[in-house]
């Protein structure tokens, strides 16, 4: 057997296997197969369509204690991977003049309310909770911020940021103002709802 010349990339996996992200996911993979002798980590999780909106208890979930290990053990290994890539990026960049916006599309329940879901009609509070980090020239490193924010907010503020004029209004608002410590009036409630 030849000995590859591509560079060997190692990535992490985490499907359910369901979802057609899923799908579009293994073409990217086939692309980078095109590039990079790929080694792959599997890691599946198990998501079942006729699961209730609300969740399945865990005790009756049927896992035993070795398969409630392993999908805690991809968990933490899921973890470990967003951290680990989104410190070598800062490590990467010059903050002076750069931003960088970590983000995801929701917040993990991770069974955290006894039941097993991380969207659906749950509604519950870990999963509203969004990570949303913000790295950029003036803002020291370890702010904090505690105003309601939203996913709508990050157009507006990435067009402001780079100074793109608006052919329209967005529903969201830009950042900025509360990155510079220069707000006094901002939002004080937020609305969501389940769309499934």
């Amino acid at each position: 057997m030849a000995l590859s010349t591509r560079p060997v990339l190692y990535s992490t996996v985490f499907s359910d296997y369901i979802c057609p992200f899923c799908y579009i996911g293994d073409l990217r993979l086939d692309r980078l197969r095109q590039h990079y002798d790929l080694k792959i980590n599997w890691c599946l999780i198990e998501i079942h369509p006729e699961t209730p909106a609300g969740g399945i208890p865990v005790a009756e979930l049927g896992y035993d204690e070795a398969q409630w290990r392993q999908m805690y053990r991809c968990a933490l290994a899921h973890a470990v991977m967003v951290e680990t890539a989104l410190a070598a990026l800062l490590d990467s960049v010059d903050l002076r003049d750069t931003l960088v916006i970590f983000n995801s599309d929701h917040g993990d329940a991770v069974g955290s309310n006894g039941a097993v879901a991380n969207r659906g009609g749950l509604m519950a509070e870990a999963t509203l909770q969004i990570p949303l980090l913000i790295a950029c020239p003036g803002v020291p490193a370890g702010s904090v911020r505690d105003q309601l924010v939203s996913n709508l907010d990050l157009a507006p503020t990435l067009a402001e940021y780079c100074g793109l004029a608006r052919e329209r209004e967005f529903h969201g608002r830009s950042l900025l103002p509360l990155l510079e410590d220069s707000v006094e009036n901002w939002r004080c409630l937020l609305y969501t709802s389940d769309a499934a």
